[in-house]
């Protein structure tokens, strides 16, 4: 029976595109087969060689790629160089867990990685945060890039406070979350997000999260 995304939480209810890139059909195929029956999301299947143009009525979708990085060799941090599309959500799937090439996934805008070993629950709650523009990584990795991160700005003019509560951010921590572990209100959660928003010059939580990321 197909599962209902909106018990995982989708909020976004426009049309979305998955792009299954690899080399290996006859897993994206059932890779394909399975978010299909799950969440009714059309997918396609292609090797990186035969990627297809965009069309005109898919420039209008919400697009999702999954790249299968399974037989990635040493010149992985060297593909992650490339220039990807910027309106498009990028993922890597088939992660090797001791492979560490999370921190400069993040720096090139990834938006999540799934390893040899995740479930197809866990793949499949990804797919849902991920649509719903967040960041899909181990929140211990999430955590350790912003304590111990050494991107180009320093975030200085940013309060104790704010910084802390943009590390939550990232580690995907809703507002109520925030509000508890910090023993504050969520009238003044919201009110931290707007400082925090209004310094980066960023409109919303996702994208603070990236900038996060960047350049922290």
């Amino acid at each position: 029976m197909p599962l209902q995304l909106t018990a995982y939480g989708l909020q976004f209810t426009g049309d979305v595109m998955i792009h299954i890139i690899g080399p290996n059909k006859f897993q994206n195929q059932l890779l394909r087969s399975f978010l299909e029956v799950q969440t009714s999301l059309r997918c396609k299947c292609c090797s990186e060689s035969e990627m297809p143009a965009i069309t005109d009525n898919e420039l209008r979708m919400r697009r999702l790629t999954l790249w299968d990085c399974l037989n990635f060799g040493t010149d992985f941090r060297n593909w992650l160089g490339k220039d990807f599309d910027p309106e498009c959500l990028v993922v890597l799937f088939n992660v090797v867990p001791v492979r560490g090439i999370e921190q400069h996934a993040m720096e090139r805008g990834v938006q999540g990685i799934f390893y040899t070993d995740d479930s197809s629950e866990i793949f499949l709650r990804g797919v849902v945060s991920i649509l719903n523009k967040e960041l899909w990584y181990p929140r211990k990795i999430l955590s350790d890039r912003i304590r111990n991160g050494n991107g180009a700005y320093s975030g200085k003019h940013l309060t104790f406070r704010e910084k802390d509560i943009l590390l939550r951010i990232v580690s995907r921590n809703s507002n109520h979350e925030i509000a508890e572990e910090l023993s504050i209100s969520i009238h003044t959660v919201k009110k931290h997000l707007y400082n925090i928003y209004r310094k980066i010059n960023v409109p919303s939580s996702f994208q603070a999260a990236r900038w996060a990321l960047k350049n922290l």
